[in-house]
């Protein structure tokens, strides 16, 4: 099992992470991008979702819906509506946790 990460240096990777995936913008020059608008939501909830697995709470899924509702209250309706994804993947992710108290 790996060491759990100090809560300032979790916080901070969550926030990051956070904020590279709900501000990706919606350039479509290039194959490339096309693929990370693809690929990056759904890391993004496995992440979550693994977070979540470590310490499978509701003090552990209020602490990751707390850094997502930042983004659920977005004036960008696009953040508002990545936000909403990756909160609705880890509540779903959250069912399949049969250690989930």
């Amino acid at each position: 099992m790996t060491p759990a990460l100090e809560p300032e240096l979790e916080t901070h990777l969550l926030r990051a992470a956070l904020h590279a995936v709900f501000t990706l913008g919606t350039e479509k020059d290039t194959t490339q991008v096309q693929d990370l608008h693809r690929v990056l939501p759904d890391l993004l909830d496995a992440m979550l979702g693994n977070l979540l697995a470590e310490s499978p709470d509701t003090d552990r899924l209020h602490y990751i819906l707390e850094h997502i509702n930042y983004w659920i209250v977005s004036r960008v309706s696009r953040e508002r509506a990545r936000a909403i994804r990756s909160s609705t993947a880890l509540l779903r992710s959250t069912i399949t946790l049969p250690e989930f108290d």
